[in-house]
């Protein structure tokens, strides 16, 4: 009993593979795809529609601020004294701050709500997960309509309503757990490389992430385009159309189907486990739940100890995923920079931006897959040292592409080290397949959950450390405004040398 309870609380986002094997054995391979398809159209949808809101509202803060500092600055959009070092420092400090508020409730609520969902359904908290999200629109909205009465520096506070759901963390859980009931490890996506070159799930794990990869990347190519022709008729436009992105987004979300009515079949057939019957009426109630939280988290903090001294390559990896995040989290600054830096317009700077979208899905859908087969066809590496060799490259791509824009004296140099630098994209994607090779069987769920805290506490740091850095670069003249690239071409340097630690084995 003892081991029951330990593997239910540390699986609270992903369910167990016993439970993935029977999920997908009670659906056809059309009802997991389409099943599939219905999930990634929803995510996609959610990222696509926040990317649209992104760029406009940005151009409307930066409004607001040079307003504030210049009362006698119209409202022309990109006014010269808006680009000025006063406006553009406390643009950056306001950016800053905004990032952390958005991703704390996230790192909060993030086991919380996995533990909901492995209880109560996972397109429950899915939905709240996303409703959390447009209350937040909605008040950011409201504090830049009002902004006349209301100081924008509380922007940053819309982003609490996300302790509604969790936000964009949450959502990206309960994504990967419903597709993850659907598909199991012995299910094999098509794929030219013999099976016998894989372990278990490793085949469907690492084909799934560069497919996601793709599918994100794809969204983001056309969210620049996209955005461009939207805010020619209006930075308010872009943002209502936005919001009603993200609503329908709920909408599509309340239309899917549950996929963790799969895994309940397992706990109707005779175990030595107490009845499912008994588990719901000891265990009924909101309240009932929250009082279990305590425990759930001391269990899951001794776990995660255990964790660290029983899988010594892992959390030496997920540490290189905090280092990589922290460094990737510079691409916030990247429309400011360049409208600063070369004199763009907001909705420019989204198209050229696109110039990364086409690289990334180029990456994710075409070198590293080819690379990978090369690495373990001609060259005959095991998957661990086929994907260990991948992911230094990547970082070392990384590393090379932040310090080159950092120091690029023009548009046209700048564009070519962002493609060098997007093609270490697949970093983080390649380290979540390595670190689930290292880490044990049993702990799958607690390792997945280790990678999202990363991510989200790199996140956290990176928001207010690249915004200092950029006002201190503004401060210190032309030269220096690439101050956070260069930073972040340290962090690279570190995650990079982490990856390189870590040994090849079996």
């Amino acid at each position: 009993m003892a081991h029951d309870t330990h593997d239910t609380e540390e699986t609270s986002l992903l369910r167990h593979h016993h439970d993935e094997a029977l999920s997908g054995v009670e659906r056809t391979l059309r009802q997991r795809l389409m099943i599939a398809g219905q999930c990634t159209t929803v995510l996609l949808l959610v990222v696509l529609t926040m990317s649209i809101s992104s760029t406009p509202m940005l151009e409307i803060m930066e409004g607001i601020i040079c307003r504030s500092l210049h009362p006698d600055v119209d409202g022309t959009l990109n006014h010269p004294v808006c680009k000025g070092a006063d406006v553009q420092s406390e643009f950056a400090q306001l950016q800053g701050w905004v990032t952390p508020f958005a991703l704390v409730p996230g790192l909060v609520t993030a086991m919380p709500y996995g533990a909901m969902a492995d209880k109560h359904g996972r397109r429950l908290v899915l939905c709240l997960a996303i409703s959390g999200l447009v209350v937040a629109q909605i008040l950011e909205i409201a504090t830049c309509w009002f902004s006349d009465t209301i100081p924008i520096r509380l922007i940053c506070l819309a982003g609490l309503a996300t302790f509604v759901g969790g936000g964009p963390m949450v959502i990206n859980a309960m994504i990967f757990t419903m597709v993850g009931d659907v598909f199991t490890a012995d299910q094999r996506l098509a794929d030219p490389v013999p099976y016998e070159y894989y372990n278990g799930s490793w085949k469907n794990r690492t084909t799934a992430f560069f497919y996601l990869g793709a599918s994100m990347t794809v969204v983001e190519l056309i969210s620049g385009p996209l955005t461009y022709l939207l805010m020619k008729r209006g930075d308010w436009f872009c943002v209502f159309t936005g919001l009603a992105g993200l609503c329908l987004a709920n909408i599509l979300a309340l239309l899917l189907p549950e996929s963790r009515d799969a895994n309940t079949l397992r706990k109707h057939k005779p175990t030595s486990r107490q009845p499912e019957s008994h588990q719901q009426q000891t265990g009924s109630g909101f309240f009932d739940l929250l009082s279990k939280l305590p425990n759930a988290t001391a269990t899951c903090i001794m776990a995660a100890t255990n964790f660290v001294s029983n899988n010594v390559h892992s959390t030496l990896l997920l540490v290189g995923v905090a280092f990589g995040t922290l460094g990737q989290d510079v691409i916030i600054l990247l429309q400011q920079y360049m409208t600063k830096r070369f004199g763009l317009s907001w909705a420019r700077a989204s198209l050229l931006l696109s110039i990364k979208g086409v690289a990334a899905l180029a990456v994710t859908t075409t070198i590293l897959p080819l690379t990978s087969q090369l690495l373990l066809r001609k060259l005959s590496l095991s998957p661990i040292h086929k994907d260990l060799w991948m992911a230094r490259a990547s970082a070392t791509f990384l590393l090379l592409g932040a310090f080159c824009l950092g120091l690029a004296p023009t548009l046209e140099t700048f564009l070519s080290s962002l493609v060098i630098f997007t093609v270490g994209i697949g970093y983080n994607l390649i380290l979540r397949s390595l670190i689930a090779s290292y880490a044990k069987d049993d702990k799958t769920g607690l390792m997945f959950t280790a990678i999202c805290v990363s991510e989200g506490l790199g996140g956290l740091i990176a928001g207010p450390i690249m915004a200092m850095l950029f006002r201190v670069g503004l401060n210190l003249g032309r030269a220096w405004i690439g101050l956070p690239f260069l930073f972040a071409g340290l962090l690279f340097s570190t995650s990079t040398l982490i990856v390189f630690l870590v040994p090849v084995t079996s």
